[in-house]
């Protein structure tokens, strides 16, 4: 997969494009740590680490974090999630994380 552009969120994230299409946000620190660089390729094994370790911690605590300061529903909670940027492959574990959340609450 080729990273097609970077663009600047924040000083410390930036949004990422593989293949011309938003793929997910990551810290300027783990764009250093997985190699990622504007018009080359990303290695599968940092995209898979990323999709399926990096980002869905950051949506666990991201749940964590808002059901700290008040209770939601499920249908609130993925609405929050949603607007926070998660990418569109992250649904399947947003919705994993709701269930589970539910379940807890």
């Amino acid at each position: 997969m080729t990273v097609t552009r970077i663009e600047e969120l924040s000083r410390s994230r930036c949004k990422i494009y593989l293949e011309d299409s938003f793929a997910f946000v990551l810290y300027k620190g783990e764009l250093r740590l997985y190699g990622v660089r504007e018009q080359e390729e990303l290695s599968e094994e940092s995209y898979r680490e990323i999709m399926q370790e990096v980002l869905p911690k950051r949506a666990t605590l991201r749940c964590m974090n808002l059901l700290q300061s008040r209770a939601y529903t499920e249908s609130k909670l993925r609405s929050k999630l949603k607007r926070g940027r998660l990418s569109a492959g992250k649904h399947r574990q947003r919705d994993r994380l709701c269930k589970i959340l539910s379940l807890c609450g």
